[in-house]
């Protein structure tokens, strides 16, 4: 009975596989269920490949720079869709301006795994019903609008009010009237590069300013281009994986922005304390003394947390380092702010 399912599974996979299917909201846009890996397109949701996706096949633009190389990527993804990948994904780096940016590179690449499930599909997965509470949320106003304007794209555009935006920077896509066009690869990779150099699509500066390398910095990142938290704990464990992958001279560590009013008498630092989904990971997030206001202008968990006699120390210490030590200073090249990640890791 067993070997009999197994078969009749087997027939009836080889019989989806290959056969034509087409985008929900546009039908004009279609292409063929393929298993995941094997797909060199956008892979879109669709009621018609049972378990498999709809693959719209896409021709792969080369950039003439290498941002990324197939020990960067591809030995993470050992499938021949991440070839494919790359490439796009080199594309949408360089458009960015970012392309010998080590850090801005791991966040750029920790952005778009994280919206694409670990560049699994290029759109929400979550069927009507599901969707459906965000009728009233990200802009959406009309019953429908949740599917309609889901989160599409390697940078998860969401919402009919980013669509808009989308629409008055980049008409050429005609995202309101076809939205499943803000997920095709081609045109999701330069969408990502936009929003790279300016998330809200409007006024926001370039998120490279917060690609340090610290969870402070990707936090801020995150919050621009989103205007939440929502993935975000996903979204710093991927960034984590790709500053080692790409060895950028470090893990992730905590970093600190701007000097906040502790309370009257003190002064503090606005640093990241932990959130859900990074309760273990201590070591790059919370708080090293009580915990302070909300700092302006920031997402709920940068807190304004007071300095410690033992964060100063170890300041101290690498400025004395650096001071005494020319030969270290003149062959130790790390990115500004990196020098107490140093401290963090190797002498606490």
């Amino acid at each position: 009975m067993y070997y009999l399912f197994f078969i009749f599974a087997i027939l009836l996979l080889s019989t989806v596989d290959g056969q034509q299917c087409r985008a929900r909201f546009n039908q004009t846009i279609s292409g063929q269920c393929s298993s995941i890996d094997n797909c060199r397109g956008t892979i879109l949701t669709t009621n018609s490949c049972q378990q498999q996706r709809c693959c719209i096949p896409t021709t792969s633009q080369s950039t003439p720079a290498e941002c990324i190389s197939a020990n960067d990527f591809d030995a993470l993804y050992n499938t021949s869709r991440a070839n494919f990948l790359r490439t796009i994904l080199n594309n949408g780096i360089n458009l960015a301006g970012i392309c010998r940016n080590c850090q801005a590179k791991a966040a750029f690449l920790a952005v778009a795994a994280t919206m694409t499930e670990n560049f699994q599909t290029d759109e929400a997965t979550k069927n009507d019903v599901q969707l459906a509470s965000d009728d009233n949320k990200y802009g959406n106003s009309q019953p429908g609008d949740g599917s309609r304007f889901r989160r599409r794209g390697f940078f998860g555009l969401r919402g009919k009010a980013m669509y808009q935006n989308l629409q008055a920077s980049m008409p050429q896509y005609q995202s309101l009237s076809n939205p499943e066009s803000v997920a095709l690869t081609q045109n999701a990779i330069i969408i990502a590069a936009k929003l790279w150099i300016n998330p809200d699509l409007m006024s926001e500066p370039a998120l490279t300013r917060y690609a340090d390398g610290s969870f402070y910095g990707f936090s801020m990142l995150w919050y621009k281009l989103n205007g939440d938290i929502e993935q975000l704990s996903i979204g710093a464990k991927y960034y984590s994986k790709f500053l080692r992958q790409l060895q950028c001279g470090g893990d992730l560590y905590p970093g600190q922005g701007p000097t906040c009013h502790y309370n009257t008498t003190h002064q503090g630092t606005c640093s990241a304390d932990c959130i859900k989904g990074l309760e273990d990971s201590s070591t790059y997030c919370g708080c090293s003394s009580p915990k302070g206001q909300k700092c302006p202008n920031s997402p709920a968990h940068i807190r304004c947390c007071l300095d410690t006699c033992s964060q100063e120390l170890k300041m101290d210490l690498v400025f004395v380092q650096v001071q005494y030590n020319p030969t270290w200073q003149n062959s130790f090249h790390l990115p500004v702010g990196s020098k107490r990640h140093v401290i963090h890791q190797d002498w606490v």
